[in-house]
């Protein structure tokens, strides 16, 4: 796959260590990651650089994830978005579908512990 141009994603997680692991993820398949960790920064960067990709944070109220990907969906119609959701929060994932355009979810579930 040389010469092929790597695909960018912006990530916005309210927990870095969850933003890093979806980073990690797509980083071992090639592709160019940017984490940040509030929805001011997510828009600097929508608006300067360009990414094929956008994941976002929706189960952080105060973060502005659903509001980042509705801003992508209609401001930038070509930036795949895709939203950090639990993975019981049906309502979330429904505004984050009709709102933000959303064609997927990276679920969080809750640890168990005994």
């Amino acid at each position: 796959m040389r010469g092929m141009p790597r695909q960018k994603c912006l990530i916005l997680a309210g927990d870095a260590g969850l933003g890093q692991q979806i980073a990690t993820l797509l980083e071992n398949c090639r592709w160019q990651t940017s984490l940040v960790g509030s929805d001011g920064q997510a828009y600097e960067r929508i608006q300067d650089e360009r990414f094929d990709t956008v994941i976002a944070d929706i189960d952080t109220a105060d973060l502005g994830g659903l509001a980042v990907l509705a801003f992508c969906h209609h401001s930038y119609p070509a930036i795949a978005t895709y939203a950090i959701a639990r993975h019981d929060d049906e309502d979330g994932k429904r505004l984050a579908r009709e709102a933000g355009g959303c064609r997927g979810y990276f679920h969080l579930y809750e640890k168990h512990t005994s």
